[in-house]
């Protein structure tokens, strides 16, 4: 007695292994998605971010310029800037225009161009005192 075929070139063997890869790969795909949306999931619970000295600004630019200018007349706040106020580079320009209204230190590092027309806003603090300060800030900042 001879064997006539063999079982695994079939084409019903075939055709079940691709049925079973078919009904495999989805399931994989959707373990993986589901594995990946719990570990996002969690990294958002993780809580507030220590800043360091950074935290203590309301307003840090850490590379670049403030530029603000607002409202006048029935539009405008009573503050429009609660908190310290700081740019950790030189360089930079910090320029207030319009009714805006600062409640706190403006420190601006050390060749910083102030401008600023608006009646509401402290002459800045500058000194290496102040650039040190800024420094600190700026690295707790990228370093949170």
């Amino acid at each position: 007695m001879g064997i006539i075929g063999s079982i695994r070139n079939s084409p019903l063997t075939n055709m079940n292994n691709t049925i079973r890869f078919s009904r495999i790969l989805p399931c994989a795909i959707a373990l993986a998605a589901a594995a990946l949306f719990a570990t996002t999931t969690s990294a958002t619970m993780i809580g507030p971010v220590d800043l360091g000295t950074a935290g203590q600004f309301t307003l840090l630019a850490l590379s670049g310029d403030i530029q603000d200018s607002g409202p006048t007349g029935p539009d405008a706040t009573t503050a429009s800037v609660v908190g310290l106020v700081g740019i950790a580079e030189g360089g930079h320009k910090f320029q207030n225009s319009g009714s805006r209204i600062y409640n706190g230190p403006i420190y601006l590092h050390t060749g910083t161009t102030f401008n600023n027309s608006a009646p509401g806003v402290p002459q800045p603090q500058m000194g290496p005192q102040i650039d040190a300060m800024l420094a600190q800030a700026s690295a707790d900042a990228f370093s949170a």
